[in-house]
This record gives structure tokens, C-alpha cells and sequence, in this order.
């Protein structure tokens, strides 16, 4: 018995040996969806899940097929091949691999470049301020922390990570001890 072949029980008229096909997956042309996609769109309130009944589908295949046509417009519902991408000849490898590298280059510029200012903008800052003062230092780590990873950041300046964070926390009242039991 091949695998796209069932055997199921017998009901009625249908011997026990009966051999049934499996059922095909249904696949969906890029029409149907945008079809399908408009409907729902022109349904009111509780028409929806009529129409999914009606079709036959699943919501999450609506809210798949919406997201696709969102981010990629009507070429985004045409059905994505599975399987394995076609192998790279050594130049396209090549290429891909220049391209990341080159990626990776524009990023690090652009934090060099934030570091830069940030060093601009922190030289006269006073680093030792009582916790919590939210001095000019600290606010200008964390305004670049958006921008630049935090250790990179206080690795440009000679401030500790541990002290921002200590100085960033609120400050909390001590636990009261637990007596013995």
C-alpha cells in the first residue's frame, strides 16, 4: 500500500480491503485568494464566518493571505514554492557573501559615527554623581543605547555598565530582615 492510499474501515457497502485515495491538498490560485480577500473585506459582522464556511477554509488562511497581499501586494498571494532553494554557483555565493560583509561595514560605521558624537557631546560631562540625579552622562548613555549597543557605548567614555544600570534602577527600599522561624 503506497502512502497516498488509505485503508479505511468498512461502512455498509464497501468491502474491508477497499483501498481509498487520500484526498489532495487544496491549493488556492492567487484569483481565488484576492477573491476570497474581498469578500471578507465587504462582509459585516458575523457574515465572516459564513463565508469561511462557505469556502471552506480556516481563518488563519485569511489572515495569512491578508498579510502576504499587505507586504508583498497581489504578488505576495501566489503560493510560495517549498522545498529547497536552488544551490548558489560560487559566484552568486560570492556576491552574497560581499553583501553582508558590506552590510555589516555600513553598521559599524554608523555606530562608529554615533560613538563619535556621543564623545563630542559627553566631554564635559561629570561622571560622579550621586545615584539617581540623572546626570547629563547618563542621560546621554541612555539616549544612545537606542543606537549603539550600551558596552560600546560606555567602553567609548570609561563608564562602567554595571554603574549605569545601578544608577538607571529606581531606588528601592532594603528588604526588612526575616526573623528565625
Amino acid at each position: 500500500m503506497s502512502k497516498s492510499q488509505k485503508r479505511r474501515p468498512s461502512s455498509g457497502s464497501a468491502s474491508p480491503s477497499e483501498v481509498v485515495a487520500a484526498k489532495k491538498r487544496r491549493v488556492f490560485s492567487p484569483a481565488e485568494k484576492l477573491r476570497i480577500i474581498r469578500d471578507a473585506a465587504a462582509c459585516g459582522p458575523g457574515e465572516q464566518a459564513a463565508l469561511l464556511r462557505r469556502e471552506g477554509i480556516y481563518s488563519s488562511h485569511l489572515t495569512t493571505w491578508r498579510r502576504q497581499l499587505e507586504t508583498h501586494g497581489t504578488v505576495g498571494v501566489f503560493a510560495i514554492k517549498r522545498g529547497r532553494k536552488p544551490k548558489l554557483d560560487d559566484k552568486d555565493r560570492k556576491i552574497a557573501l560581499l553583501e553582508k560583509q558590506l552590510r555589516a561595514a555600513e553598521k559599524e560605521l554608523e555606530i562608529r559615527q554615533a560613538l563619535i558624537e556621543f564623545q563630542k557631546k559627553s566631554l564635559g560631562a561629570p561622571r560622579d554623581q550621586p545615584p539617581g540625579t540623572g546626570g547629563s552622562l547618563m542621560t546621554a548613555l541612555s539616549s544612545l543605547s537606542s543606537a549603539v549597543p550600551l558596552r560600546r557605548a560606555c567602553e567609548s567614555v570609561g563608564f562602567s555598565r554595571a554603574t549605569f544600570y545601578r544608577r538607571r534602577a529606581p531606588a528601592t527600599k532594603p528588604r526588612a530582615k526575616r526573623g528565625p522561624r
